[in-house]
């Protein structure tokens, strides 16, 4: 079964409590309910169907969705395949499983050989860039950010920018868009760029291989002593947790800082090391975690820990002390936006910028070792003392600006001006 990445469009979560994810040991042990005379493969993707549909039934977030009807649509699929399958091809039966959820957080990937993640399919081979794709009321490709030496920083391209067509055709809405930016190394492609508050302009780019991250940047904010913290993106979140805890101590080599702030506009996904980056900033229980009220699967590779996150702080440089401002925004996505709330929530960060997407889901992988794939299934989320989450609701920031990623450029980001503003005020 070759399913590289299958993932569906988001689904408005129902009340859910959270929850910490940890690492475990157990894998999946299949018993095929198949007819005997039936192929190999075709038993093989039906009894990982099975253990999929009972992940799915013991670990999902909101069990008022793995209800009868659910069950009903998971039975059909099951009985389909057995009428029609010829064990040729399992991929149709994964993605009609994930379709009974229709929850974009759902996922199936191939089981890392290497210890890495899938890349993020938002990741334009070939530029250089990170990108949030189109969307119904988004006809433009919109750059996150720009790596070092790549073939759009060469061109001029930056955060903020727009690409809103390809080889002469308007991007649309089509979330697909990405196939036509990509190509062979060495190959070009004509883009249509605009810039905030400038006509838009055709680059032409020749293709260069690229990295699928970006590094954390830091730096002093001129005229202060102040520094800002900018997380990378798609980076594996040990990394990333080194990076920041790297760039906290290059800011503060000289002098203490006056104040930090933490750019997470447009940090987003399921693996942002909360628990690891809390410590730096707090040292106390900060909220609660909470199972979904069933025992963990015993064929899932992670555990789902109920209790209270009880932080031993680590003092970096000043981390526990320094006044500290977050920034947020409509493209913070992912347990980003749990670390927000929790620091917003002690009184430890104000939080500054627009209202997050609401979707700080937690993921429970669920390994199939004959298929080679893992199933990342949403299961929990945090919550703080208070039992207050930000599933569906985002976090609120205070003070809010309502002004949009690309509103602006870095030369004249507001958002950044009113937190400097803020921590003047401290």
């Amino acid at each position: 079964m070759k399913v590289s990445r299958i993932t569906l469009p988001m689904f408005a979560f129902l009340l859910m409590s959270c929850s910490l994810i940890r690492p475990g040991a157990q894998r999946a042990r299949q018993v095929s309910t198949a007819p005997a005379d039936w192929p190999l493969a075709a038993r093989q993707q039906l009894a990982e169907f099975d253990l999929m549909a009972r992940s799915m039934r013991d670990l999902y977030i909101d069990p008022t969705k793995i209800d009868a009807k659910w069950q009903q649509k998971v039975d059909a699929i099951r009985a389909k395949f057995s009428e029609t399958t010829t064990g040729d091809d399992g991929s149709t039966l994964v993605r009609d499983l994930l379709a009974t959820l229709d929850d974009g957080n759902l996922q199936v990937t191939n089981l890392p050989d290497d210890g890495t993640t899938a890349v993020d399919p938002a990741i334009a081979g070939g530029l250089g860039v990170q990108v949030d794709l189109p969307s119904k009321d988004h006809d433009r490709v919109l750059v996150l950010s720009v790596s070092d030496g790549s073939a759009a920083q060469s061109a001029g391209i930056k955060a903020h920018d727009a690409i809103v067509s390809v080889d002469g055709r308007p991007v649309g809405n089509d979330p697909s868009i990405l196939r036509r930016v990509r190509g062979r190394v060495g190959t070009q492609v004509v883009i249509g760029v605009q810039t905030p508050g400038r006509a838009a302009r055709d680059v032409t780019i020749t293709r260069r291989a690229v990295s699928s991250a970006s590094p954390t940047t830091g730096r002093m904010i001129p005229g202060t002593n102040y520094g800002l913290i900018q997380p990378g993106l798609a980076t594996l979140p040990d990394q990333l947790r080194g990076e920041v805890t790297t760039a906290l101590r290059d800011l503060s080599k000289n002098r203490p800082l006056d104040g930090l702030i933490l750019d997470l506009r447009v940090m987003r996904g399921p693996d942002f090391p909360t628990e690891d980056l809390l410590a730096l900033f707090a040292n106390r229980i900060v909220a609660t975690r909470y199972a979904r009220g069933q025992a963990p699967s015993p064929f899932s590779r992670t555990a789902v820990a109920a209790g209270q996150v009880d932080l031993s702080g680590r003092n970096i440089d000043g981390s526990q002390t320094v006044p500290l401002v977050i920034l947020v925004g409509s493209l913070t996505n992912g347990q980003a936006e749990a670390f927000a709330g929790i620091l917003q929530d002690l009184q430890r960060a104000i939080v500054i910028g627009n209202t997050t997407q609401g979707n700080p889901v937690i993921l429970a992988d669920v390994d199939l070792p004959t298929s080679g794939l893992r199933m990342r299934i949403p299961s929990a989320e945090y919550r703080t003392l208070k039992g207050v989450g930000w599933l569906k609701t985002g976090v609120i920031p205070n003070p809010i600006i309502e002004t949009s990623w690309e509103a602006y450029t870095d030369d004249n980001d507001p958002v950044l001006k009113l937190a400097v503003d803020q921590l003047n005020k401290r």
